[in-house]
């Protein structure tokens, strides 16, 4: 129900990435040409799960939402939504922010 609610809050707001909802095992094929998702993501028990992950690319790393989903009905597209694009903003602005230290400290090198 809250990816449904998601994927239509979507069509009507821009978004900076896409949530994706997978079971433990859906990734244990043997001919999968890709990383499981639960290990990019850094998952390692189903305890883990339900959860809410962020998978910023530009740093490959990953932000984890604090709370367990427990109960998908505390959630609203809009919180979920709104939490993502902030987490990607501030990962943005530390990667911006060192590499203009970088650039500071080396001027020649850029």
């Amino acid at each position: 129900m809250l990816m449904a609610k998601i994927n239509e809050w979507m069509q009507d707001n821009p978004s900076l990435f896409i949530p994706l909802v997978q079971t433990w095992n859906a990734d244990e094929l043997p001919s999968l040409m890709v990383p499981k998702l639960r290990d990019v993501l850094k998952i390692e028990s189903q305890g883990e799960l339900p959860g809410l992950y962020l998978y910023h690319t530009r740093s490959d790393s990953v932000i984890k939402y604090p709370e367990i989903l427990h109960d998908m009905q505390k959630f609203s597209p809009e919180l979920v939504m709104t939490w993502g694009q902030i987490r990607v903003y501030e990962k943005d602005n530390i990667m911006l922010r060192q590499r203009l230290a970088d650039f500071e400290a080396n001027p020649d090198n850029e």
